[in-house]
């Protein structure tokens, strides 16, 4: 107890250092918080495009028990593996020119090449490499690029409505609703793709079953399926979206989400008291510490 009061006193005495140091921190805070560039929030909610479901025999079973198909979650995860491919960073890349707009201030148009981008954490980045003995350049590729889309967005599925909800805090609303709404692109053209290339090969399969089936009825019965995925053919190449149906476009908030100006503040503030107390108590234990020894040997 009487060392509480002690270091209470100790403290006491040293009051003006602890509010300028506090005070200075908080200048710090403010000076940082203005510094910080504002970021808006852009959101984007999709879902799977009600028209190109289908009721397999598992789904039928669990609407007929009241529970709810597990097929948008499936779509939600195969969904973010599209979007954050390299494929579809490729495609964006090739039609927007991504790597330019993103990386502007590091690409040379008289050369049409990338300068580095070296900073401490592709430093560090560059040691470790080269420890294990590869050589480690951070010139803005399509790997990069990559990471970026992947670390500046949030992809987040409500089960309850199933809907899927893009989100990114951005210094660049305008450029990221291009982004988005490119991705979104890319990503259904993806789909697309894949489920023309799917019907093409039963067409071909189809074709060749009616030229060697000499049966009447199943001529006619592979032909009316042929009929069918020849019309799914020819819709997949319309211009309207095929597996992402777009619910609410993209929206961005009218006024900046961060910097948080009050946390900021606290969180400065708070470091900057705790600093000094540590120092000042460290130091009020250092020196009593001393004084214990000298009066242990006196």
């Amino acid at each position: 107890m009487e060392n509480l009061i002690e270091l209470y006193k100790y403290l006491f005495k040293r009051k003006l250092s602890i509010l300028v140091f506090f005070s200075l921190f908080i200048f710090i805070g403010i000076a940082y918080t203005l510094n910080e560039a504002p970021r808006y929030a852009t959101t984007m909610v999709i879902a799977e495009n009600a028209e190109d479901k289908s009721l397999d025999s598992q789904s039928i079973v669990s609407f007929a028990l009241g529970q709810a198909g597990t097929s948008s979650s499936k779509f939600y995860y195969q969904l973010k593996e599209v979007l954050f491919s390299m494929e579809t960073t490729r495609k964006l890349n090739e039609d927007n020119a991504l790597l330019k707009s993103f990386y502007k201030k590091y690409y040379s148009s008289e050369n049409d090449t990338f300068s580095p981008i070296w900073k401490f954490s592709t430093y560090l980045q560059a040691l470790k490499f080269r420890l294990i003995g590869i050589d480690y350049s951070p010139v803005p590729n399509e790997y990069l690029l990559n990471g970026l889309i992947k670390s500046s967005m949030t992809v987040l599925y409500d089960d309850f409505s199933d809907l899927i909800y893009i989100r990114s805090n951005t210094h660049s609303p305008a450029r990221t609703e291009k982004l988005l709404q490119s991705l979104i692109a890319v990503s259904d053209q993806h789909y697309k793709n894949l489920e023309e290339a799917s019907i093409q090969q039963r067409i071909e399969f189809l074709t060749r079953e009616i030229s060697q089936t000499s049966a009447l009825s199943q001529r006619e019965a592979l032909t009316r399926i042929l009929e069918n995925e020849l019309l799914k053919k020819s819709l997949i190449n319309t211009n309207s979206s095929y597996k992402i149906k777009i619910v609410r476009d993209v929206q961005t908030s009218e006024y900046p989400v961060s910097p948080n100006v009050l946390f900021n503040l606290l969180l400065f503030s708070m470091l900057g008291l705790f600093l000094i107390l540590a120092f000042h108590i460290l130091n009020f234990i250092r020196k009593n510490f001393f004084q214990y020894i000298e009066n242990s040997l006196a």
